[in-house]
């Protein structure tokens, strides 16, 4: 208030500024927005896999992986505790690459960045479907599989990438 009693005003902001944050807080929002994005990929990709679009999720397939070169076995007893795993997994490096991307995507001045964050995921998606995956033999590379799993993949990351660059958007 004034001196006057009159209430004052703050400058608004443009609605296509967003806030300027950097270093350990964007990491920090970057980390939150990933483990958001993460969640939400989950979600499509559970109704995807629902209705029969795709196999398995990719922590699934990445845990059942893991369990085969360490000549471990989940049993059937299990399965609960394997899908609670798989979640947290995709969770945490949902959550991994978004405290690294953080800072990157909330360098750009302006909500009309929005591409960058969902460019950069289709980047980082394309480098594990089709290099870091076939090359560990982890799963299938992209070219192999149907276009149906490929078109609920890029919709899954096109969700990840702008979740990451959101967060520091709005706080």
């Amino acid at each position: 208030m004034s001196r006057t009693g009159a209430p004052t005003t703050v400058p608004a902001v443009r609605g296509d500024q967003a806030p300027r944050i950097s270093g350990p807080a964007a990491a920090l929002y970057g980390a939150v927005g990933g483990s958001y994005g993460a969640a939400a990929m989950s979600i499509l990709r559970l109704a995807a896999r629902r209705a029969g679009v795709i196999d398995k999720m990719v922590p699934q397939v990445v845990v059942e992986w893991t369990l085969h070169r360490t000549d471990l076995e989940s049993s059937p007893a299990s399965k609960t505790a394997h899908h609670v795993g798989d979640q947290f997994l995709h969770l945490g490096y949902g959550a991994a690459v978004g405290t690294v991307c953080g800072p990157m995507l909330a360098s750009f001045k302006t909500r009309r960045g929005l591409w960058v964050g969902a460019a950069l995921r289709m980047g980082l998606w394309a480098g594990a479907a089709m290099v870091l995956f076939p090359g560990f033999r982890i799963a299938r590379p992209a070219w192999k599989a149907s276009l149906q799993e490929n078109l609920t993949n890029v919709a899954a990351h096109l969700v990840y990438g702008p979740a990451v660059q959101l967060l520091p958007a709005f706080s």
